[in-house]
């Protein structure tokens, strides 16, 4: 009888430990925002830098540095970091930086290789004339 209490007891609490872990991790989901990053890179070497440093910033969960567009694309945790904090740890390691506030979307989709919806062309394409994502 004591062993089927126990049991009884482990199973209940196993329970609760996982609902309680699956409301957490949807409670940090939620949270999760993505902020895009202007940064004066030039080489290899800058966005290694920025990589290395900035991947272990409070509350990064996400970072792409993509040389091409000289943006840098964050994805951190709203409670623990902030845009400007973010930008400024980029400026800290010696960059010019601006915070992108227009439809960072206008980059390409790195799974995709599509852009935005509103863009007329492939990320590989040339440009047409008159494309909303003509920003090059």
């Amino acid at each position: 009888m004591k062993t089927m209490k126990a049991i009884a007891a482990l199973f209940a609490t196993m329970l609760l430990v996982s609902n309680y872990s699956f409301e957490t991790m949807a409670q940090k989901s939620k949270d999760l925002k993505t902020v895009v990053i202007e940064a004066s890179m030039e080489c290899n070497s800058c966005k290694a830098k920025i990589e290395k440093n900035i991947a272990f910033e409070k509350g990064v969960k996400d970072l792409n540095v993509n040389l091409d567009t000289k943006r840098v694309t964050i994805t951190y945790q709203n409670g623990k970091n902030s845009d400007e904090q973010l930008a400024k740890a980029i400026a800290d390691l010696g960059y010019t930086v601006k915070i992108v506030k227009d439809n960072p979307s206008k980059d390409c989709d790195a799974k995709t290789n599509e852009k935005s919806k509103e863009c007329d062309t492939k990320c590989t394409d040339t440009p047409k004339k008159g494309d909303k994502c003509n920003d090059k």
